[in-house]
């Protein structure tokens, strides 16, 4: 690795010079220096090659972050439980906070169709009515308890029981129809939830306390065709507490040591595997901060975020400035502009979050730009967005959650973070103690 190291230095004095390399050492300097930067442009060439299929609402890819879901292999399902075991809890907070989160994508329910869904602890059902409209119920029948979602089929705005016909309206869930009974009035409704469509996505309301709306989400200009498209989709499943996710954008300190690293350095916190190759790094300058009209107070956001590319140290170049918007705990989204590119050349992308079920979370990402930006452009950005994603899921899936952590002065952003999620916990939020056992 020495040998290495040397020859990348020498090679960067090479470059420096208006000569050829006269003797032996810098002779293999220079042949190892071009064996190092052709494994750079395979690595980027392949991730060219893949922006030609990033296209359309399917998922670009699914990845497992941090550790593999370990559904179907006993070794990785034993692996998975026993982390969760060792992750020392000191106060584990609400597991659902109050908010709007993601069901799915909009193409993903057709009209007349239902689906089974789960989120916030809870098992629900939704279906797309014969006008086009999205409802979502709690999933079981108050008859023997079926789960409406599972087979239930579609009647005009109403969702049918598939055990034994009962119907359910969407508008109100009040029981509509006993098939094989036509005389007895029987009082009967399945609980119907706030959801609401837009962007190509369906998402639900959650309080603890049962209250209607506070806030709905932003339309997004990226979504609504205006210059703009879809390009990709990545879509995983993180093992942490919800809170942990949106907090990030507020510990503006660890983007410089997590996410310093270039995404050739990979998926793992820190791979020095092939830190011969890190003549890139990046640094991170930014301030997260509450919005400060009252009447948006579900809203924080990071302006003007610098992200500056350091060459071998040295030769330092702006290449990213990033503005991010968090709305509530559940929605959080990314606009990069590209200074020496110019305005041609904006992108962005979403990281949506769901609590699934305590300390697990499903996290969506799209990524959109406008249509005359190339796909192995595109796919270089976002590649990056998810390599920093997994670097931080392999923290957060391993991460304790602490009463009293020690916060030093430039943690302030994390103070004022955990003084605004508050907002989103109320009284009858789910407790820890309402949980048992050690496999959430």
């Amino acid at each position: 690795m020495d040998f290495l190291s040397s020859s990348v230095d020498r090679y960067q004095r090479l470059l420096l010079s208006s000569t050829w390399p006269t003797n032996l050492g810098d002779m293999v300097a220079l042949i190892v220096a071009v064996g190092i930067a052709s494994a750079v442009l395979i690595k980027v060439f392949t991730s060219l090659w893949k922006g030609f299929s990033f296209t359309g609402t399917a998922p670009w890819r699914f990845l497992t972050m941090g550790y593999e879901i370990a559904e179907g292999n006993v070794a990785k399902l034993e692996m998975t439980r026993r982390l969760k075991r060792m992750r020392k809890v000191e106060e584990m907070l609400p597991p659902y906070p109050n908010g709007w989160f993601l069901l799915f994508q909009s193409d993903e329910l057709k009209k007349g169709k239902s689906m089974d869904i789960s989120v916030c602890g809870l098992n629900l059902a939704a279906w797309r009515g014969e006008s086009g409209k999205v409802y979502v119920s709690d999933a079981y029948c108050p008859h023997l308890g079926a789960h409406l979602g599972v087979g239930g089929e579609v009647k005009k705005e109403c969702i049918q029981c598939p055990f034994h016909g009962w119907q359910f309206d969407g508008a109100d869930g009040n029981l509509s129809l006993i098939p094989y009974s036509k005389n007895e009035k029987v009082k009967a409704k399945v609980q119907m939830h706030h959801v609401v469509e837009q962007d190509g996505l369906v998402y639900f309301w959650f309080h603890a306390e049962g209250i209607a709306p506070e806030w709905y989400p932003r339309k997004q200009e990226v979504a609504q065709g205006k210059g703009w498209k879809l390009r990709g989709v990545v879509e995983t499943y993180v093992n942490s507490h919800m809170q942990d996710i949106p907090e990030n954008q507020a510990d503006v300190m660890h983007f410089n040591y997590l996410h310093g690293p270039g995404y050739i350095s990979g998926y793992e916190p820190h791979n020095n595997s092939f830190s011969f190759l890190e003549f890139v790094r990046f640094e991170y300058t930014g301030k997260w901060r509450p919005h400060e009209d009252p009447d948006k107070k579900h809203v924080a956001y990071t302006p003007d975020v610098a992200v500056d590319m350091y060459l071998f140290g040295k030769y330092k170049f702006r290449v990213v400035v990033m503005n991010v918007t968090q709305e509530g705990p559940g929605i959080t989204c990314f606009h990069f502009a590209y200074p020496t590119l110019g305005k041609w050349a904006s992108t962005s992308a979403w990281l949506m979050t769901t609590p699934v079920e305590p300390m697990v979370q499903k996290l969506f990402m799209p990524s959109y730009s406008g249509p005359w930006v190339p796909s192995f452009f595109v796919t270089m950005v976002f590649e990056y967005f998810v390599v920093s994603i997994a670097r931080d899921a392999a923290v957060w899936n391993r991460k304790s959650q602490l009463k009293n952590p020690i916060l030093v002065k430039e943690d302030a952003g994390i103070k004022i973070y955990r003084g605004w999620i508050n907002q989103f916990y109320t009284e009858n939020s789910p407790r820890p103690d309402y949980f048992t056992g050690l496999e959430y």
